[in-house]
């Protein structure tokens, strides 16, 4: 009876079937064939002004692009930092142009479609860039451009040849493949012309901006002042074009094309209207096969998504269930989606301002004790009268703290952290007297790069204070900083005592865990929790050692962290 009752109910609803597929193949062909005969009058038409809305946009993106290069300029001429060095002060102080080169890389930086910021200051022929230094007096050949740029009446221009005819100051990078807009620096307490500024893009930047055509019969050329800079021109007997000039700028933008022709019932259309048709078609046993299964999709559905969520992927929710108990169940699984979503998010968030506000302390290395200990060790050395170390007690100090509270700022440039460790290293030799030597090692090229301040510091700390237990010779500590392919490599190195090797397995460890609280190894899991935190595993922390030959603490940052 079961299955006489399935046979029937299929012969029942099966002509319904035979209907609805039939209506769906016939709607098919005519949607089809009407399209189709639309499209044959008004596709060249409509192909035309696509290209020209194409076009149009290219245009006023380029212009937008371009313009907020120009306010940029304008905001960088009037800058305080660029001011400073168009004035006429007799001595120039060479913080003002590391200050004003800072400020240029940091801006070219900021803006990702500036490629290089140049400033030339006329009175001191001398050339500052965001990517490759300060270059003092230029020869006259190497002046000449920007003497020429001075005496041009312009307020700004674009040239697309800044690059290439320029002399090769640095690099032999520099060629003809960036646009640059010039602009005069006046001096705002003179009023006089006393510099040039130079934003450069790379072409490639307003490539990006253009269409990509991958048929050849399509071309976009732009072209600066009647010379095609960027695409080429097609030159076949059907192409047309469509040009457009630019309303900021003496540049074209020409749209070369050729003209598609459109035929009915041609092979193309034909295969679009089986495609269609087997479309309808794939529809309609669709939904035979979902009304013969509606009850296993919705399962198979709660099912997928318990395992999502199984997997951590807290954001799943189920959608559908036309009956009630399937709306309950979706209901259900979606609200403790939700709700375990929201858990995590909190518990995330929680953890991230617990370890922003740990490295935060982390980061105040000015212990009380240290402070307690400096200002003993000065009422002793005046009750001793001994003014000569008194006096370099106080200069040492004075300095180190100058360093470590570095204005503020959470980084600091070698040079400055190279006076930093030199000034803690003779604060520490009052204590421990002749027992070590220290040195830094840092070549004057990488003397501003910049790394986390108190970085090094513990690892100096922990060399002089561990190192020199049982120690009865001198034990000499060693700062180093080199390239190594494209990472900054800093080194703290001594002779001294070395680590146990049990106990350096358990500073691995310690290290691995870094997120662990009540760490035995503190500064060490700081210096590896503030590397993670701020370079997002891009960083390496190692440390190496043998028992009575020494230790090396070696970390790792990429250059383009710290340039």
């Amino acid at each position: 009876m079961g299955m006489k009752g399935t046979l029937t109910r299929k012969q029942k609803i099966r002509p319904v079937y035979v209907w609805f597929l039939g209506t769906l193949l016939v709607a098919a062909f005519i949607l089809n064939l009407v399209c189709m005969i639309y499209y044959s009058y008004n596709a060249r038409k409509m192909d035309e002004d696509d290209r020209t809305r194409i076009l149009s946009q290219t245009v006023s993106f380029v212009d937008r692009y371009m313009k907020e290069v120009e306010e940029g300029a304008s905001m960088l001429a009037v800058s305080s930092d660029v001011q400073k060095l168009m004035t006429y002060r007799i001595g120039k102080n060479y913080w003002d142009y590391v200050s004003c080169m800072n400020m240029l890389t940091e801006y070219a930086m900021t803006v990702p479609k500036i490629y290089r910021i140049d400033l030339y200051e006329r009175d001191k022929r001398t050339l500052l860039t965001s990517s490759e230094g300060v270059f003092y007096d230029l020869s006259e050949e190497e002046s000449a451009y920007y003497q020429a740029c001075l005496e041009r009446e312009e307020s700004w221009f674009w040239d697309p040849d800044y690059a290439g005819k320029e002399p090769k100051l640095v690099s032999q990078t520099r060629n003809g493949r960036y646009m640059s807009l010039i602009k005069p620096v006046y001096s705002m307490y003179t009023g006089k012309k006393m510099g040039v500024l130079c934003l450069s893009i790379a072409l490639s930047e307003l490539e990006n901006l253009m269409p990509q055509t991958e048929d050849g019969a399509e071309a976009l050329c732009l072209t600066y002042e009647g010379r095609p800079i960027l695409g080429e021109v097609l030159e076949t007997g059907k192409v047309r074009r469509i040009s457009m000039a630019s309303a900021y700028s003496s540049m074209e933008f020409d749209y070369y094309f050729v003209p598609r022709s459109v035929r009915i019932f041609n092979l193309q259309y034909i295969a679009i209207i089986l495609l269609v048709l087997a479309f309808f078609a794939a529809i309609f046993f669709s939904i035979v096969h979902i009304s013969e299964r509606k009850m296993f999709e919705p399962v198979d559905m709660l099912l997928d998504g318990f395992q999502k969520v199984e997997q951590g992927k807290f954001g799943v929710r189920l959608e559908g269930g036309q009956q009630e108990l399937f709306q309950e169940l979706f209901h259900g699984f979606n609200h403790m989606a939700s709700t375990l979503e929201r858990m995590i998010n909190e518990l995330s968030d929680e953890r991230t301002r617990r370890n922003e506000f740990k490295f935060q302390l982390l980061q105040m290395q000015i212990k009380p004790h240290f402070l307690y200990n400096l200002f003993n060790n000065m009422i002793w050395m005046m009750e001793q009268k001994d003014y000569e170390r008194l006096g370099v007690l106080i200069q040492s100090t004075a300095g180190y703290y100058k360093t470590a509270l570095n204005y503020g700022n959470s980084d600091i440039m070698l040079m400055d952290n190279e006076r930093q460790l030199e000034y803690f290293a003779e604060i520490q030799k009052i204590r421990f007297g002749d027992r070590f030597t220290f040195s830094v090692c840092i070549p004057e090229e990488m003397k501003l790069y910049a790394i986390p301040n108190l970085l090094l510091q513990p690892l100096v700390e922990n060399a002089i204070v561990h190192g020199l237990t049982g120690m009865e010779e001198v034990c000499h500590i060693q700062v180093t900083a080199e390239e190594e392919g494209s990472s900054l490599v800093l080194s703290v190195e001594d002779d001294g005592c070395g680590i146990r090797p049990e106990e350096l397995e358990n500073i691995h460890q310690e290290l691995a865990n870094y997120e662990k609280d009540g760490s035995r190894y503190f500064a060490l899991v700081n210096i590896r929790a503030r590397l993670q935190n701020r370079y997002k595993g891009k960083a390496d922390f190692t440390i190496v050692s043998r028992l009575r030959q020494g230790t090396r603490a070696v970390i790792k940052i990429p250059l383009e962290e710290v340039r």
